[in-house]
């Protein structure tokens, strides 16, 4: 999830859309139990259950680079002079800086209540300071994003020196490291075999990947629109269906949970992105700009939810695996927007943790 300086009176509705879908996809990747992580655990269910919950991780996955493609849509396509550049690190880094900080002794509390533990002061200041990371699982991708923040003005003054010609070549060697090359090295039973030696860190990795597909389909959006929008529902059914029979093979052979490496998920995330933005749903309209407002801090706030409810096995009277998924899913989406309508409403306070 990404912060976005929202401006109620100005909105595109596709996009408010896709951020919705894409909080969605959040809430649902983590309605999995966390012991789907594990393979043995995976391989003692039913053939129906693995094959609907590796679905839901399959949708799941979608959430970041939805996110990611977002960001770089709204943010690489902007202007950046030397007073945008300031305003952007004032209203749009600086911001989710704070709003980050804020969360980091919460969650570090959160994990302590959970876990039984004493409350690790010491280790709250390195994560505030970045100097470890923290320990939550959501954690990392807030990481991710402060550090794309930083570097955004200077991406899109980059981008907007070239032309299309240009940004190809490089996105095609991009996707065959960041993306072919991972997948084969996991898949592989001899995965040394496909390991690349090629150092492609200053390109930002696959995040940064997503990010500039975003400005792409901002730049050549009626293109795109013209040539494969129609080819946009058969590509998303093949990509997430193909995905999750990949999982399901995969984990007979005890090799793979895929992450967002996944040669298929820019693939699906790029057609649902084109889809979905130049969608209307009128009779929907009014829900759907609330919770896109409201994404941000469903984001941050839904994970108190998940500690809370796998501290006391609330949902295990639920006997069927898969309907215990959906109202997992159901009740964070609930009871987080619930929460950040209230905190939102709080001076100060609510504006610093929700945005």
């Amino acid at each position: 999830m990404t912060y976005i300086k929202n401006n109620q009176f100005n909105r595109i509705e596709g996009l408010d859309i896709i951020r919705t879908v894409a909080i969605l996809c959040v809430l649902f990747l983590h309605g999995v139990p966390p012991d789907f992580q594990e393979i043995e655990y995976v391989n003692n269910l039913s053939g129906f259950s693995r094959l609907f919950h590796f679905f839901c991780f399959s949708i799941g996955r979608q959430s970041v680079p939805l996110f990611l493609c977002l960001s770089g849509y709204l943010l690489l396509s902007r202007d950046y002079n030397e007073e945008q550049t300031r305003k952007f690190y004032r209203y749009n880094f600086l911001s989710l800086l704070l709003t980050w900080e804020a969360w980091i002794p919460i969650y570090n509390w959160a994990m302590s209540w959970y876990n039984d533990i004493p409350l690790n002061w010491s280790m709250i200041l390195k994560n505030m300071l970045f100097l470890e990371s923290t320990n939550i699982f959501h954690g990392w991708y807030m990481e991710v994003i402060l550090g794309i923040y930083l570097f955004i003005p200077y991406l899109s003054r980059v981008l907007h020196t070239m032309n299309y010609r240009e940004i190809l070549p490089l996105m095609l060697i991009s996707y065959l490291f960041f993306f072919i090359v991972p997948t084969m090295y996991h898949l592989k039973a001899n995965p040394a075999q496909w390991n690349s030696c090629l150092d492609l860190s200053f390109s930002g990795g696959m995040y940064a990947f997503y990010l500039i597909l975003g400005f792409i389909i901002k730049q050549y959006d009626r293109q795109i629109t013209l040539s494969i929008k129609k080819w946009s529902i058969p590509v998303i059914l093949i990509s997430i269906t193909a995905t999750t029979e990949v999982q399901m093979w995969a984990s007979l052979k005890q090799v793979y949970h895929i992450w967002y490496d996944f040669c298929l998920l820019p693939i699906s995330s790029i057609f649902i992105f084109i889809y979905l933005k130049d969608l209307k749903c009128q009779i929907l309209h009014n829900l759907i700009t609330k919770i896109s407002t409201c994404a941000f801090g469903i984001y941050l706030t839904h994970v108190l939810l998940v500690i809370f409810i796998l501290k006391y096995h609330l949902l295990n009277f639920i006997v069927v695996d898969e309907l215990r998924v959906i109202i997992f899913a159901l009740i964070m989406f609930v009871l987080s927007f619930i929460l950040v309508i209230l905190l939102k409403k709080l001076p100060y306070v609510g504006k610093i943790l929700v945005r």
